[in-house]
């Protein structure tokens, strides 16, 4: 059963002119980047969940599929992951 949203994601073009802006609208610095399977990420940790800047950034499974969906519908929601009590 789905208990809690864990963290949005936000696909975006350009990662170091989107942070800034979500930044000034969190009045907050991402709480940690990260570079994984082709994207670079900045994270924001908030009080009851985490939201995930993402841009593609090279080759890789996450990069590429960021990358369909800025080509597909260009920035925007990209996922949502929910925190579960049961898995199976």
């Amino acid at each position: 059963m789905i208990i809690g949203l864990d963290h949005v994601a936000i696909a975006v073009k350009d990662l170091d002119l989107a942070a800034p802006a979500y930044e000034a609208l969190l009045g907050r610095a991402p709480d940690w980047r990260e570079e994984a399977a082709g994207a670079r990420h900045a994270w924001f940790q908030l009080s009851n969940m985490a939201l995930d800047l993402i841009q593609p950034d090279g080759p890789g499974e996450s990069g590429d599929r960021v990358r369909a969906r800025l080509a597909a519908g260009g920035e925007g929601l990209w996922g949502l992951a929910f925190t579960v009590d049961d898995l199976d």
